[in-house]
C-alpha cells in the first residue's frame, strides 16, 4: 500500500550518490531509492525513501548495529508510523544507536495470530471488489502491526 508521508530525503540530494540497486538498505525491501554520502565527511550515510520504512537516514555504522541485533524489522515499523513533520524535532538529521532504541521502544511484536490477522486485513483492505485480486505485494506492504497505514 503507497504511503501518503512526505519524502524527506532524495536519493540524489547535495553529496550523495545514488545507490541503484533498488533495495533499502535496512529492511531490504525491493523499489527504494537511496543515495549514499557524508554529511562530515568520514561516517557514511544511507539516505532516502522505502516503500516500507518510509524515510530513512541513518549512518552506517547504525545500520550495521540494527542488523547485528536483529531489529531491523522494528525500526522498519516505527519508521512508518513516525510523522515526517516530527523528524527534524526528534530524530535530528539522521538515525544513530540511541535514537534507535527509542524509536523501537514504542513498538512490540504481534503474536503470530495477531499476524495472520493484520495481514488479512491488509490484503482485503487492498482488493477492491469481492472477488478480485488484491494489489497486496508481499515484498512491499507489510501488516499493519508491522508499520503499514490502517
Amino acid at each position: 500500500m503507497p504511503s501518503n508521508k512526505t519524502r524527506l530525503f532524495h536519493a540524489d540530494a547535495g553529496n550523495f550518490s545514488p545507490l541503484n540497486s533498488g533495495r533499502c538498505p535496512l529492511c531490504g525491501g525491493s523499489n527504494a531509492s537511496f543515495g549514499a554520502g557524508s554529511y562530515d565527511g568520514t561516517h557514511k550515510v544511507f539516505q532516502g525513501w522505502c516503500p516500507a520504512c518510509t524515510n530513512v537516514c541513518i549512518a552506517q555504522e547504525t545500520n550495521d548495529e540494527v542488523k547485528r541485533r536483529g531489529i531491523e524489522h522494528l525500526l522498519s515499523a516505527a519508521l512508518r508510523r513516525f510523522p515526517a513533520d516530527r523528524w527534524g524535532d526528534e530524530i535530528g538529521r539522521l538515525i544513530e544507536i540511541p535514537t534507535v532504541n527509542k524509536l523501537i521502544s514504542s513498538i512490540t511484536e504481534p503474536t503470530v495470530l495477531e499476524q495472520l490477522d493484520s495481514t488479512l486485513k491488509c490484503i482485503c483492505d487492498m482488493c477492491p471488489v469481492v472477488g478480485q485480486r488484491s494489489s497486496f505485494n508481499y515484498m512491499e506492504d507489510l501488516s499493519p502491526d508491522y508499520g503499514a497505514p490502517a
